[in-house]
């Protein structure tokens, strides 16, 4: 019972209205972990002046930095959701501690695009986009297999695609080997991987001469 009475008062002390007091509750929560801890710090992401922003998103990186396992994913899958807050925000220090924290924020990220219905827009669709592709390269894996799994999850797989269309030509390696059909990937994968070639245009050029060499060279 103590837990959730105190976890009630700092609820209280961070929804206060004097900056000083949220702040103070604030700074004790950072040396705290636990799902639920994180959770009410994270009440006030993207609120308030600009150093109680800051002083937020330090304190949510902090709390990441020292959890670990189910507790850790938690909490990103929660700042994931957060990315699309109607607070632009909330919106912007969800990402830009998603951005800091790097490759281990790239399957919450990924669950977040693709759980966005079909035909649905947003500039935080976008934004979060970007984020999970500047991750590069550590990221290739896990959006790769979600393409190469079109057949069985389709919103997951077209998530996956569309960040894939901004890495350049890094993708193009696994792209190919996607269409190769000695790997027997679905068809649906195939079809999704030609799509991302021919959006990365001209970004794509140099990787397939690398992977199937320049057709000039044999006329």
């Amino acid at each position: 019972r103590k837990v959730p009475s105190a976890l009630a008062a700092f609820v209280r002390a961070v929804k206060d209205p004097d900056e000083g007091v949220r702040l103070a509750a604030v700074a004790v929560l950072q040396q705290l972990t636990g799902e639920q801890v994180v959770s009410v710090v994270l009440l006030r992401l993207g609120a308030g002046s600009a150093h109680e922003r800051e002083r937020v998103r330090v304190a949510v990186s902090t709390q990441l930095a020292r959890s670990t396992g189910p507790e850790r994913l938690a909490a990103l899958r929660r700042l994931a959701i957060m990315a699309k807050a109607e607070r632009p925000g909330t919106q912007e220090d969800a990402m830009a501690i998603l951005q800091q924290v790097g490759p281990a924020a790239a399957e919450p990220m990924l669950e977040a695009l693709a759980e966005v219905q079909p035909g649905s827009e947003g500039p935080w669709i976008d934004r979060l986009e970007a984020v999970l592709a500047k991750i590069g390269k550590p990221a290739m894996g896990l959006l790769v297999q979600a393409l190469r799994r079109a057949g069985t999850d389709e919103r997951r797989a077209t998530a996956a695609a569309r960040v894939l269309s901004r890495l350049g030509a890094i993708a193009v390696p696994e792209l190919l080997d996607t269409l190769d059909p000695r790997q027997q990937h679905a068809l649906e994968a195939a079809d999704l991987a030609e799509e991302v070639l021919l959006r990365l245009g001209d970004a794509a050029v140099p990787g397939v001469t690398a992977q199937l060499g320049d057709p000039l060279e044999h006329r």
